[in-house]
């Protein structure tokens, strides 16, 4: 595995492990789910801004919590949604 996916794969298994195990703790509180998915979106974010050559003029916090918070994805579709970030921020630095 490369620099990018290795990048690539270790934000896409935070996101897909946090959607499928914090749904489950926090099942009947929307409102701690909603919290713990946005600090999980939030290191997602720092990851990039520090790792990607214009992430630090563009992530925010928010970057992949629309995504965490819809439907469960498969490691798949996070590896390429992560991916495709990845390229929007300019790539690795």
């Amino acid at each position: 595995m490369n620099k990018l996916e290795r990048f690539v794969d270790t934000l896409a298994r935070i996101c897909y492990y946090a959607q499928d195990n914090i749904r489950d703790a926090y099942n009947d509180d929307e409102a701690d789910y909603g919290h713990m998915l946005e600090c999980t979106s939030y290191t997602v974010a720092c990851f990039l801004a520090q790792h990607t050559k214009h992430g630090k003029n563009g992530v925010t916090g928010d970057v992949v919590f629309d995504l965490l918070y819809d439907s469960l994805k498969s490691l798949k579709v996070w590896r390429a949604s992560i991916k495709k970030l990845v390229k929007d921020f300019g790539g690795l630095k």
